[in-house]
């Protein structure tokens, strides 16, 4: 029983520098020390591959570093260790889709579908995926989605309204349009653009 107990001390001062290493590794990123973040995200995952949140910000530090190939292995490998996080798939697919093989991209979140169903930034993402390879229908199904879960995703109102427009449905263009301004600002990534579009939509 002593032996076991001091097993048990140890295996707790382990995952405690564990711990404080991937704490450093997240301050090294944050401050945009990323060859320091790199190296100590490293260390965590050759001490636990398991830790999934480490391999994914080691993949978010490789994009930042401009090398695509290491962070498609690090993404991946935050995957399988945690298969059932979205964030990663997320990440691989903008990649892939910056990398020009948006097939691949819309593929990866396919196939992940049993696993993520009820994650909003799946859905957006697997949405803009689908508008990538002009799916309108899947890429609809998708958005709407991603629009009613819990939290929402409130981009995806953007979206659903240009698809609104290619259909040619101006008041559902416009009650999305209407939707997505009144719960963003100025900073959102498509205001602007809403902002002018539903006034076109309202002459």
């Amino acid at each position: 029983l002593a032996s076991r107990g001091l097993g048990d001390v140890y295996k707790r001062q382990e995952l405690k520098a564990l711990g404080e290493t991937y704490g450093k590794a997240l301050e090294a990123m944050n401050a945009g020390q990323y060859d320091e973040a790199e190296a100590l995200f490293k260390e965590v995952v050759a001490e636990n591959p398991a830790i999934a949140p480490a391999h994914h910000n080691l993949g978010y530090v490789y994009m930042l570093k401009n090398d695509g190939p290491a962070a498609e292995e690090a993404f991946r490998q935050s995957i399988g260790a945690q298969p059932g996080e979205p964030d990663s798939y997320v990440a691989l697919s903008t990649l892939m889709t910056a990398d020009g093989r948006p097939q691949e991209a819309y593929d990866l979140l396919q196939g992940a579908a049993l696993l993520l169903p009820q994650d909003g930034n799946y859905q957006f993402a697997l949405g803009v995926a689908a508008t990538n390879l002009g799916m309108d229908e899947e890429a609809l199904a998708a958005f709407q989605k991603a629009a009613t879960m819990e939290p929402p995703n409130i981009e995806a109102h953007y979206y659903l309204a240009t698809l609104a427009v290619g259909r040619n449905d101006t008041p559902t263009a416009v009650e999305h349009l209407e939707k997505y301004v009144a719960a963003t600002t100025e900073a959102a990534p498509n205001y602007a653009t809403a902002q002018a579009l539903l006034e076109a939509l309202k002459k």
